[in-house]
């Protein structure tokens, strides 16, 4: 089975909302720094691909905002060309 197969499985998306429950759809890597971010992603702290006997163990997973799971698998975020910058607190 290939990493993208396995996280189109039922056994996965049931345990990934099982995860996302326990940590209160709150980014845990947010929380370690004192600040707040909705959860979307379910993280393996052990990579699925080195370690897959860890694929379902709780201790394994943790909740991330879609930032934190980017920088925890090396991707740097860039701003969207055309992105629109404020230079005034007003924003409508």
């Amino acid at each position: 089975m290939t990493q993208r197969s396995f996280y189109m499985t039922y056994a996965w998306e049931g345990k990934a909302k099982q995860i996302l429950k326990r940590d209160r759809f709150e980014c845990q890597e947010c929380r370690r720094r004192g600040r707040y971010s909705r959860a979307q992603c379910v993280h393996h702290k052990q990579e699925l691909k080195a370690r897959p006997e860890l694929a379902f163990e709780d201790g394994n997973l943790e909740s991330l905002c879609k930032r934190c799971h980017n920088l925890a698998h090396g991707k740097h975020l860039s701003k969207a060309k055309g992105a629109q910058r404020f230079t005034t607190p007003e924003r409508w």
